[in-house]
């Protein structure tokens, strides 16, 4: 007698941008190549089919994608986007069906705006900081080119954030050629990325401002 042995995969995206088409294909390896059970969860509505969903549904950043026997779950959320399956003895054919999901998945990652977004994060606070210590430590005046430097580099990470407003994870269910311009899909989340990074910028002005006190004195 031989002891089962079991394995499991976990792949993690970058801010992908599901379509319509791509959803449908999904459907189709878990149904007709793994033979499994098909469900689909977009927020707190269950689907048994992608059909049903696309009258329902436009575009959500909160979706699940499940199939039973064998178990697949394919999370597709605001802050992340992951594939977790669970194999026993290395089901070849699983791991096949998890390539071909994985790929689909991939192709529609914005790995540049992944990067960006994740860059502007970090930058504004440092940026706004260094503007200050440029002007209370170094002696730069406020016309000098130096400042305007920085305030040119908040200007353009600023600009960058603005095309990281779309949620981490979006499953468009629309076909790609019906697909809406960014500003018309991302208008709340621009307005939302401003303040933060308004926020953001003020909190480092902020604390140089509060370490220029404290050594000048």
């Amino acid at each position: 007698m031989k002891r089962k042995k079991s394995s499991y995969t976990h792949i993690k995206f970058k801010m992908p941008y599901i379509y319509l088409e791509d959803i449908k294909d999904i459907e189709d390896i878990i149904s007709n190549d793994l033979k499994g059970l098909f469900r689909i969860t977009v927020g707190e509505y269950e689907y048994d089919s992608i059909d049903e969903a696309m009258n329902d549904q436009q575009n959500s950043s909160e979706v699940k994608i499940a199939s039973t026997s064998p178990y697949l779950s394919l999370d597709l959320k605001k802050s992340s986007a992951t594939l977790f399956t669970y194999e026993d003895n290395g089901d070849l054919l699983v791991r096949g069906c998890v390539s071909k999901i994985s790929e689909i998945i991939k192709k529609r990652e914005r790995k540049t705006l992944w990067a960006l977004v994740i860059i502007n994060r970090y930058s504004l606070p440092w940026l706004g900081l260094a503007y200050i210590l440029s002007y209370f430590f170094l002696g730069i005046h406020i016309h000098s080119l130096w400042p305007l430097m920085i305030l040119v580099l908040i200007i353009v990470f600023t600009t960058i954030g603005l095309y990281g407003t779309s949620k981490y994870s979006v499953v468009n269910f629309r076909s790609k050629n019906l697909h809406q311009n960014f500003i018309t899909r991302n208008k709340d989340n621009l307005i939302m990325l401003v303040i933060s990074n308004t926020l953001s910028l003020m909190v480092g002005i902020a604390v140089g401002i509060i370490l220029a006190i404290i050594f000048q004195k």
